[in-house]
């Protein structure tokens, strides 16, 4: 997890805001279910959840290789943590 995104936890903890910093890969369906687990175990429920995720590949669709299709696609398509709430 990136220094800066555990800095600004600490900074709206010191406010009195309940944070949890959570790395979580949107391609990956199986971590899903882990994330939803750790804000529940975390805050008891969940009342609001964004599903924010999204890649570009960087190549013309021409010049994109197969893996990086499989990223971008996997990426861009698979986010479903809301259906594991």
């Amino acid at each position: 997890m990136s220094n800066y995104l555990l800095q600004i936890a600490d900074k709206l903890k010191a406010f009195g805001v309940r944070v949890l910093a959570i790395r979580s890969d949107a391609a990956d369906l199986s971590s899903h279910q882990d994330l939803v687990n750790k804000v529940l175990a975390e805050f008891g429920k969940i009342d609001i959840l964004v599903n924010n995720a999204g890649v570009f590949g960087g190549s013309p669709l021409g010049q994109i290789t197969e893996a990086e299709f499989d990223r971008v696609f996997n990426t861009n398509t698979k986010v479903r943590p809301m259906q594991s709430a």
